[in-house]
């Protein structure tokens, strides 16, 4: 049931936003290169990204410069370059994932007349990754820099409300993903 009402509400909120204006996700979103220079702290949160969770604990422990790492706000949005096109980007949706990241990364936040979450679900979504794909065609090495994502044309519905009604389906549909996965990894467990 729960499947089929989210389904609803995408079907509904994708007609609106297909009618909305397509526009460069640069004359909306702005790279952050704000490092933590000499404020570092072993107290502050490593963040890492992941095409499976957004904003995740890094697998790898702090590099020899950590001044050199990123800030991570609430409502920024980091990436991997070389691992966007697998959905390796994430949003930072509360006080409690801010920290630093990679210098490798790209660092981003949006203008107020657009949701973090809205950029995050779409360049995840189907349509995203091949925007994506478009702007890295013809390279040797796969890499998206924020100039060339700054490129990348969206749907932007110019009412707030719109984008947050696919945030919210979007993120009842990763909860409900997130439910089925546990559910069968619990039946496995069980029959091993």
């Amino acid at each position: 049931d729960e499947a089929d009402a989210i389904n609803a509400d995408l079907a509904q909120l994708t007609k609106l936003i297909r009618q909305s204006p397509l526009e460069l996700l640069g004359d909306h979103a702005f790279e952050s290169d704000e490092r933590i220079g000499e404020k570092y702290s072993a107290e502050i949160p490593l963040v890492g990204v992941s095409a499976e969770e957004g904003i995740t604990t890094p697998k790898t422990a702090i590099g020899k410069s950590p001044e050199r790492y990123k800030v991570l706000r609430t409502h920024y949005l980091a990436y991997n370059p070389m691992r966007i096109n697998i959905g390796s980007i994430g949003v930072v949706r509360d006080k409690s994932q801010q920290g630093i990241t990679s210098p490798d990364y790209v660092v981003f936040y949006c203008g107020s007349d657009l949701l973090p979450e809205y950029v995050y679900h779409y360049l995840r979504s189907e349509t995203g990754r091949h925007e994506i794909h478009l702007k890295t065609k013809g390279s040797v090495r796969f890499r998206l820099y924020f100039d060339q994502l700054a490129k990348i044309v969206i749907p932007i519905p110019g009412d707030l409300q719109v984008q947050q009604r696919f945030v919210n389906a979007c993120n009842r549909l990763e909860a409900l993903r997130q439910m089925l996965s546990a559910a069968s990894s619990s039946a496995t467990d069980c029959l091993n």
